[in-house]
């Protein structure tokens, strides 16, 4: 759950009626709280850690913007994808902010914030070959992505292709690279920091499919739940949303439908 002065800061901006600025609530040493989120450091485009320890990428910079609205400094944790139910729920960070979308089954172990953006997934092949950008055109097809992802389960329910699931979307490349995939499925930003980074590969066509991406929480906390709603709504309020997005999905603001 989140920590013991979070959720007082919780309450209390609540019952002032947001908005407000958060300050520490007891703990030693004084001074601001932490906001623990648990992101991906290995999703270029999403969350990345650089070789000097920085982080990047579209979550990253939305997570770093609502410990900023909060008044809260933030310390990134990487959880494994299937363990983030787990690891929330044993306090070991406060929020997820990981573009985490809000299917029915993690809906049973998580809550939801409101979305604060889409993801778009596409398939990324390498470069020169002539792509896969239907449906039909993945029938038979060796398809890379990653393992408990929506990806893993949109082509389980809507192809025919041949799924290999993976750890992460990055541990995908070296075996498309090698032509022991036809293709990978994954995060349109992921996708064109890949190949801006130099990988011989190319997405074809529009993307497969969109859904909305939310921060997720442990279960239970409905004040730690406005108060990241509240967030939300700022960030698409002010327009940081659709800035950050822009800049790490190539010009293309995917905070709302289009």
């Amino acid at each position: 759950m989140p920590s013991f002065s979070i959720r007082l800061i919780a309450a209390a901006a609540l019952a002032a009626a947001l908005p407000f600025t958060a300050t520490a609530c007891g703990g030693g040493g004084g001074g601001v709280d932490k906001l623990v989120i648990g992101t991906k450091f290995d999703q270029p485009g999403l969350g990345l850690k650089n070789p000097d320890g920085t982080m990047s990428g579209f979550d990253v910079d939305v997570a770093k913007k609502v410990a900023s609205l909060l008044g809260l400094q933030v310390h990134f944790v990487n959880p494994a994808w299937d363990s983030i139910p787990t690891g929330l729920k044993v306090g070991r960070f406060d929020v997820s902010i990981g573009s985490m979308s809000p299917t029915a089954e993690r809906k049973k172990s998580v809550d939801f914030a409101n979305p604060y953006a889409l993801s778009a997934a596409v398939i990324m092949t390498r470069a020169g070959t002539p792509g896969l950008d239907t449906v039909a055109s993945l029938d038979g097809k060796k398809i890379g992505t990653g393992a408990a992802t929506t990806y893993y389960y949109w082509l389980e329910q809507n192809t025919k292709a041949v799924i290999k699931s993976y750890s992460s979307s990055i541990d995908t490349f070296p075996d498309l690279q090698m032509s022991r995939l036809d293709g990978v499925m994954t995060a349109a930003p992921s996708a064109q920091e890949a190949i801006a980074a130099g990988k011989p590969f190319q997405i074809t066509g529009k993307p497969f499919m969109y859904e909305d991406i939310c921060f997720a929480i442990r279960k239970g906390e409905p004040d730690w739940l406005a108060m990241l709603n509240y967030t939300v709504q700022k960030m698409h309020s002010d327009g940081s949303l659709t800035a950050m997005s822009q800049k790490w999905y190539n010009g293309l603001d995917l905070t709302t439908k289009q």
